[in-house]
């Protein structure tokens, strides 16, 4: 699969990109265009290397003894067991009717490919229905249908006249916390994101107002010690840190893997303490400040660290 999705990527000069260059520059316009359809091919690739992952961790699971697997996995892959089961599903999904993947004006994000992998026969043929249609979709609109038909199956939603016995739809215990922890994610999503792009303005005022390490203190800390604790309730995974939070949970929380949101949950654990302030030399801040600001950027994207217009 990955070796088939790869001729693609190459081909992928022959697609045309929906972007409209006559308003750039003139030379502009052929190394922009370029860049387009490497970024589209490598999409490409990643899916198709996710496929392949998949296919091969597919193969060992049901092979190795009991208990063996996932050891395995996160030995030698250097995978989480639910990474391992994404690259799984993804594989299961789409190994029969790759065309989300192959097709480079169809091609969705890996998130909602993942996403896409798990959900009802129902909610993937709508998906595939409306980008063949020529609907761009986002990954929150993919989710969004992927939800939508979940309450439709519930029978929340009725979108025919169908009458159902309330005593043969009631929800399992395990269907109730999915739906808990969807609502609970999709609420606090918004607000991590933006108390990371505060902390984010205030380090980026550092080189200009100079505040002192006290002051710097107090506009970042309640903000890393909200973050740290939220951070690991919507990614169930834990900062390597050497500050100690004062409120502890009994889940024993796996690591982050290594990469950019490992490095802004160390930065904010780090800096969520006031034993950890008092550790930190003054002139130590400037330093300080620059790994949070690299850090915090690595993960927000320009549109989101971008001023509310509200």
């Amino acid at each position: 699969m990955a070796k088939q999705l790869a001729k693609i990527g190459a081909d992928a000069a022959d697609v045309i990109v929906g972007f409209d260059y006559s308003s750039i520059a003139a030379e502009y316009r052929e190394p922009l265009r370029a860049d387009a359809m490497a970024i589209r091919s490598n999409l490409i690739l990643a899916a198709g290397y996710l496929m392949d992952t998949g296919e091969r961790l597919a193969r060992w699971r049901d092979v190795l003894p009991h208990g063996a697997w996932l050891p395995w996995v996160e030995a030698e892959a250097r995978m989480s067991a639910q990474s391992a089961r994404d690259a799984i599903n993804v594989f299961l999904r789409f190994r029969d009717s790759p065309l989300l993947l192959e097709d480079l004006d169809l091609a969705l994000p890996q998130i909602a490919i993942v996403r896409l992998a798990t959900a009802s026969d129902a909610a993937f043929e709508d998906v595939r229905d409306r980008l063949v249609e020529g609907d761009k979709l986002r990954v929150a609109e993919v989710d969004e249908i992927v939800k939508r038909h979940r309450r439709l199956a519930k029978g929340e939603e009725k979108a025919a006249e169908v009458v159902v016995d309330p005593s043969c739809t009631a929800p399992s215990a395990a269907d109730i916390l999915r739906e808990l922890a969807d609502s609970a994610r999709d609420e606090l999503v918004p607000l991590i994101i933006g108390r990371l792009v505060q902390v984010l303005h205030v380090l980026e005022g550092y080189e200009a107002l100079k505040p002192s390490k006290k002051k710097l203190e107090g506009e970042l800390r309640p903000h890393a010690q909200w973050l740290s604790d939220a951070l690991e309730q919507i990614t169930q995974r834990r900062a390597i840190s050497d500050t100690s939070l004062v409120h502890k949970t009994l889940l024993d929380r796996q690591q982050y893997e290594p990469g950019p949101f490992a490095d802004a949950a160390a930065f904010l654990r780090d800096i969520s303490h006031s034993i950890a302030w008092e550790k930190i030399d003054a002139a130590d801040v400037p330093r300080l400040a620059r790994r949070g600001r690299g850090a915090l950027e690595a993960i927000l994207s320009p549109e989101e660290r971008r001023p509310s217009s509200g």
